[in-house]
């Protein structure tokens, strides 16, 4: 039987296995950071998932109000890159021989699409310009984010966190490291914040779930410990 050792380096490679590595410390040091990172990636879930459903249903529900249930279809209110992103939804659609609805489009649609649409060019500087219609920032901001404070109506006050959240939701989905991450728990805060902007009831109910302060606050050492007892591994 191989040894532990080699199946874990072969199981994770080399190079992925390095960038858990402070040097020459042996193996279960790393290891248990990566145990700790997954840990890590696990317990930020709740809050990933309220933000990324929150954001796509407050945006879905007021352009639809404003532009109609297709509003993805108005001619002019996308760029060229998201619009791409509507028709390879459909075509999505289309190939899991699922109903082409509105809701199914949105449904199909990266959190990175949200995101865009929060962005500057989405902004009007006159809002009161009749010509500025197919722009909905700021003026579709208070339907759209109906629990912000008003203080905090800004776009940019969205846009910031919402990008800072989807690079830590893209970095969990390919499985990478996020444990060294010195802005890990600001960013934590943001998702939280962003989180009860979007909907408050739905917060509170990933609060019953949401386990990132305790994992975060453990660190790697109860893994350390715990492998640190299993035979054959060397500290």
């Amino acid at each position: 039987m191989q040894n532990l050792q080699y199946c874990v380096r072969c199981g994770l490679s080399v190079e992925r296995f390095q960038r858990y590595s402070k040097g020459q410390e042996g193996l279960v040091p790393p290891l248990a950071r990566y145990l700790w990172n997954i840990q890590l990636s696990e317990a930020l879930y709740p809050t990933m998932n309220c933000v990324e459903i929150g954001i796509r249903n407050a945006v879905h529900r007021s352009f639809s109000a404003e532009y109609g249930p297709l509003w993805f279809d108005t001619p002019g209110l996308l760029g060229t890159i998201e619009a791409e992103s509507v028709d390879a939804a459909k075509r999505n659609l289309a190939s899991s021989r699922k109903p082409l609805t509105p809701e199914g489009v949105v449904a199909e649609l990266s959190f990175g699409f949200w995101t865009t649409l929060m962005s500057r060019k989405h902004m009007s500087d006159d809002p009161s310009n009749p010509n500025d219609y197919l722009k909905p920032w700021p003026r579709l901001l208070k339907q759209t984010f109906t629990h912000v404070p008003k203080q905090e109506l800004r776009r940019q006050n969205l846009a910031g966190p919402l990008n800072s959240v989807r690079k830590l939701r893209n970095r969990i989905s390919h499985h990478e490291p996020i444990w060294y991450q010195n802005d890990l728990s600001a960013t934590y805060n943001s998702a939280k914040l962003l989180a009860l902007w979007l909907s408050p009831a739905m917060a509170d109910v990933m609060d019953t779930i949401d386990r990132f302060p305790r994992v975060y606050s453990a660190g790697s050492q109860i893994h350390h410990a715990e492998l640190g007892t299993m035979k054959g591994w060397t500290l």
